[in-house]
């Protein structure tokens, strides 16, 4: 896991950053980042990203 997180800036879009970051701060209690190509809703549920 900590290695994974090494690298987290670089394999992140900017959306996801940008929900790392406190663009979206409805879900800071997520307990789990969502895997690659999937963002939390308004639900906090992992969901695919719509392009």
């Amino acid at each position: 896991m900590v290695k994974n997180i090494s690298n987290l800036g670089t394999i992140l879009n900017k959306s996801e950053q940008k929900f790392i970051n406190g663009g979206v701060t409805t879900c800071d209690q997520i307990p789990y980042p969502c895997d690659t190509g999937f963002e939390p809703n308004e639900n906090c549920k992992c969901v695919p990203i719509l392009v």
